[in-house]
């Protein structure tokens, strides 16, 4: 059974500081046993603006961060993480 989540995402933008981009490598995680943490799955987020922003990222509770979160980036910067898939239950 294929199971779909979102990922919330917030902030304030304005015209003049738009441009913030989160790319996956590959966010397909695929079948895994009850109570196992999948292969973590790469991401960058791209600050294409030329303002410092800072992150906070919180992902529910099924999906684990990899290694140290990206606390801010700098004009035109980029940040890679890695998040891993936690099955909790089996489908039903």
């Amino acid at each position: 059974m294929l199971t779909n989540y979102t990922v919330p995402l917030t902030g304030a933008y304005t015209t003049e500081d738009e441009g913030l981009e989160i790319v996956a490598d590959d966010a397909e995680y695929g079948p895994q046993a009850t109570g196992t943490i999948g292969v973590p799955r790469q991401f960058t987020i791209d600050n294409l603006t030329a303002k410092q922003l800072s992150l906070v990222i919180a992902l529910p509770r099924q999906f684990v961060l990899s290694g140290a979160p990206c606390a801010g980036l700098a004009p035109n910067a980029s940040c890679n993480f890695s998040v891993s898939f936690l099955r909790w239950t089996t489908a039903t």
